[in-house]
């Protein structure tokens, strides 16, 4: 997401332009929800404070851990979950990483500073590092978690990937906000067929791991 210059890359630049046309669309009274997943997190947070000194080493990589929760804070993502369901959230171990960096609390309030767009819902550690792990933003419907949900739903390739009770519905418990907040939504596809054009079997291009040009 970042070059060895400091500059960011292309991929960044282009979250930079869809995170400004979902504020633009939101204040035209467009609601227009944003969930950023993994590097999706990092990629927002990059993007929103413009400082790539939020990002640190801490490497957690297939490895599931037991989040720290800010209980002085209502999150919009968890608002339809019962206490009981929650306080297993809180204690057990939902929450799949796989990643190689995090952002690090006090970078994290040092970068916006006085402008507080996101509120923290969780954070979790590696050795003596803080890192931010769920955001709401204040006054849009954007939000960021830096684990992989998905991964416990539908990946079954890979071992170490939580399969409790508990995580699952954590897993299942965003998808639905997510899908919620989504409904609420003009942006979306009016027929079914106009959404299969974006599945990726039906993508008109081959491309080959060895750097070859694709192909039809």
């Amino acid at each position: 997401m970042i070059n060895e210059n400091g500059e960011f890359t292309a991929y960044l630049k282009a979250i930079e332009k869809m995170l400004a046309y979902a504020k633009l669309q939101h204040d035209d009274n467009d609601y227009f929800p944003v969930l950023g997943v993994g590097r999706g997190h990092q990629a927002i947070h990059l993007a929103e404070t413009k400082n790539a000194n939020i990002l640190v080493d801490a490497e957690l990589k297939y490895a599931t851990t037991v989040l720290e929760w800010n209980d002085e804070v209502q999150s919009r993502i968890f608002n339809l979950t019962a206490e009981d369901v929650l306080y297993q959230y809180k204690t057990e171990e939902v929450a799949y990483f796989t990643r190689t960096k995090c952002i690090e609390e006090s970078a994290f309030a040092a970068a916006y500073g006085d402008d507080q767009r996101y509120t923290i819902i969780t954070k979790d550690h590696v050795g003596d590092l803080t890192c931010i792990s769920t955001t709401d933003a204040r006054d849009y419907p954007i939000y960021t978690v830096a684990y992989h949900p998905e991964k416990i739903l539908f990946d079954f390739a890979n071992e170490g990937i939580p399969r409790t009770e508990a995580a699952r519905q954590f897993a299942e418990d965003i998808g639905f906000f997510f899908m919620r907040e989504c409904r609420n939504s003009y942006n979306y596809y009016h027929a079914y067929r106009f959404a299969t054009f974006e599945y990726i079997h039906n993508y008109k291009h081959v491309f080959h791991a060895d750097g070859e040009k694709p192909v039809d």
